[in-house]
């Protein structure tokens, strides 16, 4: 018996959505990414242009954050390397401390949008000499005046070429120099080289990933290191330090990158 009455209140259910008696379920259309109602508001079923309902997640892949102008991307020009730091063989995090090699900041006021961390891609051009490792940690905080000097500014752009939404994200790459974080929560920790990196390699942080990560054949040859991490999201008014270090490490290293994101 119960499993007939939840079976008609299934049917029943379904009857009213279709429309079977003059009801039925409507949303608005809406493409690009629409205005975010504060949480516990009412608001309107959000879909397509052909009808069909979103969802979170959206997608397996990430092209429909991409096609609503969420998704950003940040890389430095090709074939141009940027330059680190040299000499940083600890992690340290005092007043005026450098090492951070790549910076984000969401821009966003409290209750506005989060940052969604997706990957962070290094090209090794210039290898950091005799360090005998390459290890790396990431840092969320949300000190108003973390960045301090240094570094080359980085705009995000979306990789829709049909949006023009810019980003809530601020962007350095290089030698940075930055001030005491404030409520720090480290967040990622690793080795993306167990040995002096090679020219060539390319080196991926991976955050919020399923899968495992991979590790090169050689010492000596260039290959691909992918590592995983946590899943992390910049709040509003937040920040993301990434620092890099090796024992030994003394000639600045020179990479190309490329940072993948997005803003909901």
């Amino acid at each position: 018996m119960k499993n007939i009455m939840w079976f008609l209140s299934i049917m029943l259910i379904l009857i009213l959505a279709t429309g079977a008696f003059g009801a039925s379920i409507t949303g608005r259309a809406s493409r690009a990414i629409p205005q975010a109602a504060p949480d516990t508001n009412e608001t309107s079923i959000r879909t397509g242009r052909y009808g069909d309902v979103y969802t979170v997640p959206l997608h397996g892949k990430k092209h429909w954050l991409a096609d609503e102008g969420s998704y950003f991307v940040g890389t430095s020009v090709a074939g141009t390397p940027i330059a680190m730091t040299a000499s940083i063989t600890t992690f340290a995090e005092t007043a005026g401390a450098v090492g951070v090699t790549l910076f984000l900041k969401n821009t966003e006021p409290k209750g506005g949008k989060r940052v969604f961390l997706d990957y962070i891609k290094l090209l090794t051009s210039v290898v950091p000499l005799n360090a005998t490792s390459l290890q790396y940690a990431l840092v969320i905080d949300d000190n108003p005046i973390r960045w301090t000097s240094g570094g080359s500014a980085i705009t995000p752009v979306s990789p829709n070429g049909d949006s023009n939404i810019p980003s809530i994200t601020q962007m350095y790459f290089g030698a940075i120099t930055t001030a005491v974080p404030t409520n720090r929560r480290t967040v990622g920790r690793g080795t993306l080289r167990g040995v002096i990196p090679t020219v060539f390699d390319v080196l991926t942080i991976v955050s919020g990933g399923i899968e495992g990560g991979g590790s090169m054949a050689s010492a000596a040859a260039s290959g691909r290191q992918v590592d995983v991490t946590a899943p992390i999201i910049i709040g509003p008014g937040q920040n993301l330090c990434l620092t890099m270090w090796g024992a030994s490490y003394t000639t600045a290293a020179q990479w190309e990158f490329e940072v993948g994101f997005w803003e909901r």
